[in-house]
């Protein structure tokens, strides 16, 4: 592949990496500015998830606190719910939102959401393919085979698939949360629509990894279809 190719290469791998940058950081200033805002909701966040569990139609879920801060999750082996000190006593929006969120998470598990089950199966494989992936890049560009970068592009694509579902979760997640949050007439709508900020704002903090697995599915694709008609030039003659 020769030098002006290359360097279109880098520019589009660089640009990739400036936006999924730049909207990471703007997810998480927006985080930064709402998290700690009062809201007129007095209930805290146990009695909150509780009121939505039920909402939800769902069974009453044990609920954790931890004195680790952004260790909010449902956990899926333990059918629990886990919240930080904050999250669980403290009304905020970050609170409101959070909690909402993860009884989002809860009901698409209790529910066999399929997007979540299929991303189960495949967040695994695919952390270790795109483990594999560089290693399999750099064989190819040393030795020059061009079956290779066929290999790492399968390698990248379960990544890619699974960021992707990914997204599709924690947005479907938010929706199932707000809907209830909605719903329990505990909140009034500014709290709500500061929640829906907020959730909003996490949601730009995910578009990094699908735009980092775009970017290198371009890019290996690219030289794959760059370098193929020199590789076959340099294929010994056969017969």
């Amino acid at each position: 592949m020769d030098l002006p190719t290359w360097l279109s290469l880098t520019a589009i791998v660089l640009l990739v990496i400036s936006l999924s940058a730049y909207l990471s950081w703007l997810g998480r200033r927006r985080l930064q500015l709402l998290a700690n805002r009062p809201v007129m909701a007095s209930a805290h966040g146990v009695t909150l998830a509780r009121t939505l569990l039920s909402l939800a139609g769902l069974p009453e879920l044990p609920i954790a606190s931890t004195s680790w801060r952004q260790a909010d999750r449902y956990e899926f082996a333990g059918r629990r719910l886990v919240f930080s000190t904050e999250t669980c006593w403290q009304p905020s929006v970050a609170g409101l939102a959070i909690v909402a969120h993860e009884i989002g998470h809860a009901e698409q598990h209790l529910t066999h959401y399929l997007p979540q089950r299929l991303h189960r199966s495949l967040a695994s494989l695919s952390y270790a393919c795109l483990a594999l992936a560089p290693i399999l890049s750099i064989m190819a560009l040393i030795v020059g085979q061009l079956h290779l970068f066929a290999v790492t592009l399968t390698l990248v694509a379960p990544g890619f698939l699974a960021y992707l579902l990914l997204l599709v979760i924690e947005n479907d997640a938010s929706r199932r949360g707000m809907r209830l949050l909605r719903l329990s007439h505990q909140v009034t709508s500014d709290d709500c629509q500061q929640a829906q900020s907020f959730l909003d704002a996490a949601m730009l903090t995910y578009l990094i990894w699908p735009l980092l697995m775009a970017g290198r599915l371009f890019y290996f694709a690219l030289i794959s279809i760059g370098d193929a008609p020199a590789m076959r030039r340099a294929e010994p003659a056969r017969g």
